[in-house]
C-alpha cells in the first residue's frame, strides 16, 4: 500500500490555474513515491518529500514545458502559491529579453548627413 503525491486545484486563482494545471503534476511526478501528501497552493516543496536535487529537476522539467523560474526563487519559495506567482512563460521572457535590448534613439540632424 505505497501512498503517492496527488494534486488539488482548490484555491488556486482562476489568473493562476494555467501554471498550477503544469506545476503541480510535474511535482507530484518528481516526488513520486517519497512523497506524501497532495500537491496544492499551500504545499512546501520540502515538506511534500522534495529535496535539492529533485528541486533542480523539477526547474528543469518546468522550462521544458515553457515556464521559467530561477532556482533560487524555486528554493526560497514557502509554498506553491509563491512559484506560482514567480513563474513565467519562457516565451513571453525572451520577447521582454529582445524588447529591452535594442533602445532606439532619434538620430540627431548633426549626424544625418554621415549615416546616408
Amino acid at each position: 500500500d505505497e501512498e503517492t503525491v496527488s494534486y488539488s486545484y482548490r484555491g488556486v486563482p482562476e489568473e493562476l490555474l494555467p501554471r498550477a494545471k503544469i506545476l503541480f503534476p510535474t511535482v507530484a511526478s518528481v516526488i513520486g513515491r517519497s512523497g506524501r501528501f497532495t500537491v496544492d497552493i499551500n504545499g512546501n516543496f520540502y515538506e511534500l518529500g522534495g529535496n535539492s536535487l529533485n528541486s533542480i529537476y523539477t526547474v528543469t522539467r518546468l522550462r521544458e514545458q515553457g515556464f521559467d523560474i530561477g532556482i533560487t526563487d524555486f528554493l526560497k519559495a514557502k509554498d506553491m502559491g509563491e512559484v506560482l506567482k514567480k513563474m513565467k512563460n519562457a516565451a513571453k521572457k525572451k520577447e521582454a529579453e529582445v524588447k529591452t535590448k535594442f533602445i532606439v534613439e532619434p538620430l540627431m540632424d548633426e549626424h544625418r548627413d554621415d549615416a546616408t
